[in-house]
């Protein structure tokens, strides 16, 4: 409802929904999500696809019903950028629970991803768990699916070249001098790629521009600037 109320308020903005719940996103959030002025981007902190290891967690799910959602998503608001969240080595993560998140991986293909691997600290709702594998499986795991995602990253950002998209431009690059740094709806600040821009002087921080990318660096873009 707090989403829907946002979509009435009249006015040229933008927003970005980030980590939803799986769960929370039914059909009312996606047919609010449709308005334009929402970007193009679902943030889905999944944590995994085994549906043993969720229900341990506390949490409903699967591969399955994973998917499902992801086919609603985009039966709504046609493309969208994709970030998830997955956790490597929880309690019960087998060879066969592990081979299952990282197919998965491989299919979707997500934008973006956030990894994290399981440690067993006290104090936590999960100490009481049995432990599962190793501290160094679990990280390995993690690294494992970080490897097949950083060329998932590179293959889509080579995909957007040619593309013509709208952007942020955020300020002068300190990263990438005699450029400005900018975000498209695909891109969320601070943990996702970057869009690079060549200065010129009718460029200004906080505008909305159009730019067709002309080139991939790694998973960032490059654009150039298109007339008004």
């Amino acid at each position: 409802d707090s989403l829907g109320d946002l979509c009435a308020v009249a006015g040229d903005w933008r927003l970005r929904v980030i980590e939803l719940h799986p769960e929370g996103v039914d059909a009312r959030v996606l047919e609010a999500m449709s308005d334009p002025r929402i970007c193009r981007y679902l943030d889905l902190p999944f944590q995994h696809v085994d549906a043993g290891i969720l229900g341990v967690m506390g949490r409903k799910g699967s591969a399955d019903s994973h998917r499902e959602l992801l086919r609603k998503a985009e039966e709504v608001l046609g493309e969208v950028a994709l970030r998830a969240t997955f956790m490597t080595g929880f309690p019960g993560e087998d060879a066969r629970a592990f081979a299952m998140l990282r197919d998965f991986v491989a299919a979707v293909r997500f934008d973006w991803l956030g990894l994290f691997s399981y440690s067993h600290e006290e104090g936590t709702p999960a100490f009481s768990l049995r432990e599962g594998v190793s501290t160094a499986v679990a990280r390995k795991r993690c690294a494992e699916i970080a490897v097949l995602q950083e060329e998932i990253m590179r293959e889509k950002a080579g995909e957007m070249v040619g593309r013509r998209m709208q952007v942020l431009i955020e300020g002068v690059s300190a990263e990438a001098p005699g450029f400005w740094e900018a975000r498209s709806q695909r891109e969320a600040p601070e943990i996702d790629g970057v869009i690079f821009v060549p200065c010129q002087e009718d460029i200004e921080a906080g505008t909305l521009r159009d730019v067709k990318i002309t080139a991939s660096e790694g998973i960032d873009l490059i654009g150039a600037i298109e007339p008004r």
